[in-house]
Order: C-alpha cells, then structure tokens, then sequence
C-alpha cells in the first residue's frame, strides 16, 4: 500500500504560525481535510502542491522527498478552487495545451481524449470555455487534473459554487477517482467529506485536532448530542438556553438536536454524525 506521510509539518509567515507540528498518513482513496476559514488547509495544500515550502518538516512518498519539487510535480493533479482559463479556446484545445506543459508528448491526443470520456465532457470538447456552465468549468480542472494519471490528486473546495445536483455528480466522480489515486479535498463543507470521504483530518488555527475513519470522528461526540421535538412557542425559548446544531420544522413542531455535555429535560441521546463530532472539537478548541 502506498503512503504519503507528512511528518511534523509547520509553515509560519513571519511570527505567524498557519500550520503547527501537522503529521499525517495518508493511503489510496479519498482524504478530507476539512476546518473553517483561517484552519490552515490551504497552506498545508500549497505546500503539497509544492507552491510553498514548509517551515520545518518532511512530505514523502514513493522515497520522494518534497525537497524535490520538480520530482513531486509529476506526482500531482491538482485542482484549485478558482480554476480558470481562457474563455475563447475549446475544452479540448485547452487541455491539449496543459498536456503539451505536463510533458505528455506520446499518445497526447489520445490522452487527452480518454480524460474528456473518463469525466463525462465528449459533448462539450469542441464547446469554448466561455461556453460551460460552472460545473462543467470544474470537470474541465478535474480534467487537466488527472492529465498523465497522477497518484495523487488534490482538490480546493470541490463543490464550492455548485448547485445541489451538480455537486452531487462532482462527488460520485470524485469518488470514482479515489479508487485508483490518493485523492486529497480540502473543504469547510462537511456534506462533501460525509459523501466522498474514508479517512479524515480536522485543523483549527494550523493544528491539527483529529484525524481517521469518519466514524471514530463521529464518536468523538458520543454521548454529548440529543435529539428532542419542542412546540413553536418553545423553540426560541430552547434555542437561547441550548447549543442548538440543526433543527426541523415537522407541522406545528420543531425537531431539534443538541450539542451539550448534560441533557436538556425532555432529550434523548442520539447517534452523533461526523458533522456533530466537527463541531463539538471546534467548541473545544475556541
């Protein structure tokens, strides 16, 4: 099984630490690096697309050492979350071009041909990009991402302005990519981890809170969540006393669930979700 291991990786801009001691062990299929805005996920994928170097620490896979930026290069797909290009040239015509930078001069065309097939593209190829709507932008990206066959494949914000069945067929494809490459999303979205993900790892503030399956994630949060229908004229009332993470309105009642060490009267304990065991280290951690 082939690993990408980061070991004790730390970025600091000038006396501000955006990533402390963050070591990590990632295998083939889907990673998710999720936190909030100011976490440190896009500095710890800047660093593993090799845009940025780390202050100390070491990336490695395949006995390659990030020390060799050329090197790692030729290892990574990746997909920011603002992908662009421009909007006069044909889906085609443009990931010719990134084939051309890539390297890739045998079978290039063919090449080319097999990623436009492999993310559902052969009806807009000859479309111009200006053309597409902002899903189909994002399958070109992914596109230009798995271009020469990668093992890893890094993606910023997948879903980021997506409208909801778009993302869902990101997703599906995302995951069918994770079945033959490292493929590493970083996102504030729980959903798009919940729906892509087997492993996870969780940042706040450049450190790292916890990382693993998204079950043990889920159980981090075991025995603080409760669930617990309230009337209309309680529900303001509820929400003020209690740490309330999601609720449901079901005809003249609310359905609510509860983020709290000690149960409200009335609430009974429940199966905590990944999203519940995200939000109890992120109170944690505040």
């Amino acid at each position: 099984m082939e690993i990408l291991k980061l070991r004790n990786i730390s970025k600091n801009y000038g006396n501000f630490p955006a990533l402390q001691n963050v070591s990590l062990e990632i295998v083939s299929g889907m990673f998710g690096l999720l936190g909030p805005n100011g976490a440190g996920k896009t500095t710890l994928m800047r660093i593993l697309t090799t845009l940025i170097p780390a202050t100390t620490g070491k990336i490695s896979f395949r006995n390659i050492d990030w020390g060799k930026p050329q090197e790692v290069r030729q290892m990574i797909g990746y997909l920011p979350q603002k992908f662009s290009l421009y909007k006069h040239i044909k889906v085609r015509e443009a990931l010719n071009h990134i084939a051309v930078l890539k390297g890739l001069q045998s079978n290039r065309e063919k090449l080319v041909d097999s990623v436009i097939e492999k993310v559902n593209l052969t009806g807009q190829k000859d479309k111009r990009i200006g053309q597409l709507s902002g899903g189909m932008i994002r399958r070109v990206g992914i596109a230009q991402a798995i271009l020469g066959e990668p093992p890893i494949i890094i993606v910023d914000e997948p879903t980021a302005g997506l409208d909801p069945e778009e993302r869902i067929r990101f997703r599906k494809m995302l995951r069918q990519l994770g079945k033959e490459s490292i493929v590493i999303i970083s996102t504030h979205i729980v959903e798009d981890i919940e729906a892509t993900c087997d492993q996870a790892a969780i940042l706040h503030k450049g450190k790292l809170l916890a990382h693993g399956d998204l079950n043990s994630l889920s159980e981090i949060a075991k025995g603080k969540i409760w669930d617990m229908s309230v009337p209309l004229d309680e529900y303001y009332c509820i929400s003020e006393k209690w740490n309330v993470i999601s609720s449901h309105r079901i005809s003249d009642m609310y359905r609510l669930r509860i983020l709290s060490d000690t149960p409200p009267n009335g609430a009974n304990p429940t199966v905590p979700s990944l999203e519940d065991g995200y939000l109890y280290l992120m109170e944690c951690a505040s």
